[in-house]
């Protein structure tokens, strides 16, 4: 992830599910805290799941994806929540 692989190169190189490599990618945005997820996330779909975010809250992913239209894939507002919530804790410290 640090070298900005997509979620489709990693999990062919640990020969995982996409669906496991996000889990993976958002424990590695927790902890990492990476200034910018662009290259798993495009800009104006962040945004769009940021201001549901804001809306709804992270404690539950449906409110956000029906927000959305059941347009944006869970795998991207999960990794949205990571990065706001890892931003919001470093903004904290």
């Amino acid at each position: 992830f640090a070298r900005g692989k997509s979620m489709r190169q990693v999990a062919q190189e640990v020969d995982r599910t996409e669906k496991t490599v996000a889990e993976y990618l958002a424990e590695y945005i927790s902890v990492e805290k990476p200034t910018s997820i662009a290259a798993w996330v495009p800009d104006a779909i962040f945004s769009r799941i940021q201001e549901a975010i804001r809306e709804h809250g992270t404690d539950r992913l449906k409110p956000i994806f029906v927000a959305l239209n059941e347009s944006v894939p869970y795998d991207y507002i999960r990794l949205v929540a990571a990065y706001l919530l890892a931003q919001d804790k470093t903004d904290r410290q």
